[in-house]
């Protein structure tokens, strides 16, 4: 099981950009996603996930990023990526 680490993220006007550490994958998928959806707002216009310090990725968390997208265009753009 990996162990839980924080999403530190910076807000830099209308950008957020979310720093993930770690591993990507089954057990934590579900954490980080709500953790970046829970800090977006409607001035947030661009999201970075800078990964470059992200250790493993996983299916689960392939999936997680696709699902992450998707929700974001949806809550914030209104429109789909299908």
């Amino acid at each position: 099981m990996s162990e839980e680490i924080p999403i530190p993220f910076e807000k830099k006007d209308s950008e957020m950009v979310f720093i993930i550490n770690g591993a990507i994958d089954i057990y934590n998928e579900k954490r980080i996603k709500t953790e970046i959806l829970n800090s977006l707002s409607d001035e947030i216009k661009s999201v970075v996930l800078d990964m470059s310090q992200a250790k493993t990725i996983d299916s689960s968390g392939i999936c997680m990023l696709i699902i992450l997208k998707n929700q974001y265009l949806k809550n914030y753009f209104n429109c789909s990526s299908e």
